[in-house]
């Protein structure tokens, strides 16, 4: 999980995005990781998932010649993978609904 995390971050470092956009993308992957280190305690596939959707959302918004499919469904696959905590982990829902869209509104 800290793995895909760390590679997660180092895209977003990597891509062409302007400075805001990088810096709100890589708060919102801090927020993402800290929220699911405490989801890892009681859940670790969730938390495992949660995170390759992340990064997968990630890769096909940031993508040069990105394909609008796989980003939706990537974004569909990880803000599925969080409804089920809206009671339990409600910030880690937040996080990841803040991530979706901020992905979808880079316009890349």
């Amino acid at each position: 999980m800290q793995n895909t995390v760390d590679r997660l971050e180092a895209k977003i470092r990597n891509a062409q995005l302007d400075a805001a956009q990088r810096e709100e993308l890589l708060k919102l992957t801090g927020s993402l990781r800290d929220e699911v280190v405490q989801l890892a305690d009681g859940d670790s596939e969730t938390a495992e998932s949660i995170t390759g959707f992340a990064h997968a959302a990630a890769h096909e918004a940031l993508r040069q010649r990105g394909n609008p499919k796989l980003q939706k469904l990537a974004s569909d696959g990880l803000l599925s993978s969080v409804e089920d905590f809206q009671d339990t982990h409600p910030r880690l829902v937040e996080v990841v609904n803040g991530f979706c869209t901020m992905l979808a509104n880079i316009g890349i």
